[in-house]
């Protein structure tokens, strides 16, 4: 069964019965329907979303295409036009997933490997070349920590030591633009291990 992300723009959209109708016929088209409310803030709206609209207002969906935004369907639309959107929206990701591979996604995280950028929810994290280098690396091997030693050769291309303490402050700097303002920490430290980048918040 194939996944469809539809985003809300208030939690009470939930309760919507021309929403639940939309979800009941996403279901028997075999596609399952992933609904969360599109965060506020400087997370700001996810890249190719879907979102769902509570009335027919053409300036704020022109707002969302402007930003990103794939399409917007809602309640004064009939279902079954909404459905065919919501099918036209999976092909249309799918085709761009199966493109050549110029993004990594982990989670909250969008890497964007031709453009050397990387956003959180959206929200574009400005990195330096040594900073995004070190985020590339470690998110090659997500949620597993890697050593000082690692890094040195990965991303600074040493295989010594130089006894500074360049990672640290490179990890950190990396640390600020990653996890400042967000919920919870991607980067984190491995006491013994080194440093990992973990896709999903700890119980």
């Amino acid at each position: 069964m194939q996944r469809i992300d539809l985003w809300l723009c208030e939690e009470g959209d939930r309760r919507d019965a021309c929403l639940s109708a939309l979800v009941q016929a996403l279901r028997n088209a075999h596609v399952q329907p992933v609904l969360a409310v599109l965060p506020r803030g400087p997370a700001g709206l996810p890249r190719h979303a879907l979102i769902w609209q509570w009335q027919d207002d053409s300036i704020d969906r022109a707002s969302a295409l402007s930003l990103g935004a794939l399409d917007g369907i809602g309640p004064w639309m009939p279902t079954h036009e909404a459905l065919a959107r919501c099918l036209r929206f999976v092909a249309i990701v799918t085709s761009l997933r199966q493109g050549p591979e110029t993004q990594m996604q982990l989670g909250e995280l969008e890497i964007d490997l031709i453009e050397r950028e990387a956003r959180r929810q959206g929200r574009t994290l400005g990195l330096l070349q040594r900073e995004f280098e070190l985020l590339n690396y470690l998110a090659t091997c997500p949620d597993q920590p890697h050593s000082r030693e690692a890094l040195l050769r990965a991303v600074w291309r040493l295989g010594f030591d130089p006894g500074t303490n360049v990672v640290e402050v490179h990890v950190s700097r990396l640390r600020a633009r990653l996890d400042r303002g967000f919920a919870w920490p991607m980067l984190r430290t491995v006491r013994g291990a080194g440093y990992a980048l973990v896709t999903g918040a700890l119980a």
